[in-house]
């Protein structure tokens, strides 16, 4: 199997095939599939690829026009959580989330928030589990991907400087790493 990551060609057809197929309930888009794949992988338990890709579409699978479509979709969102898990477990110091960057006047900015939704997502495909994380780690290394992942946090993202948004994007990539080990050591 191929685990190399995905090129920007795969992960453009990955966004068609969600935009096309995917509902209200589904995935947003790559980076909130991404986000959701990195909690998988990430988790206390496993969860079984049948659960998890019913999941992708917010429980009811889309009804394919073209079975190469499907196969296709499947092939790279398993190739995906492969290089995702791969990384997490064996080269966490070079692990990127595919976060979105979206550009005002000359200034660029990244979009943490649908990866931080779909990592939440994930989170909920075992809940009870992940609240067996010990508080001080869950507030440490889930706070970022909270404070991002709702527009219930709206008002407090408005208060932040822009520096203190910024510092809080750059722990959402230690942060994975770090659930990543800690729940990998418990399962151990």
């Amino acid at each position: 199997m191929d685990i190399s990551p995905l090129d920007d060609n795969e992960l453009d057809y990955l966004n068609d095939m969600i935009f096309k197929y995917g509902s209200d309930a589904a995935v947003g888009d790559v980076s909130e599939l991404d986000g959701f794949l990195t909690a998988i992988a990430s988790g206390p338990q496993d969860v079984q690829p049948d659960a998890w890709y019913a999941e992708i579409w917010g429980g009811e699978l889309p009804v394919w026009e073209d079975a190469s479509e499907q196969t296709s979709f499947t092939t790279l969102v398993n190739r995906m959580m492969g290089v995702i898990s791969g990384t997490l477990l064996e080269d966490p110091d070079n692990y990127e989330a595919l976060f979105l960057e979206q550009e005002m006047g000359d200034r660029f900015f990244l979009v943490v928030d649908p990866w931080c939704a779909g990592y939440l997502r994930g989170i909920g495909m075992n809940a009870e589990s992940w609240g067996e994380m010990p508080e001080e780690l869950m507030a440490e290394h889930l706070y970022p991907v909270m404070v991002f992942a709702g527009d219930e946090n709206d008002e407090e993202l408005q208060s932040l400087t822009e520096e203190a948004l910024e510092d809080l994007q750059q722990r959402l990539e230690p942060a994975a790493c770090a659930i990543h080990a800690y729940w990998h050591g418990q399962r151990q």
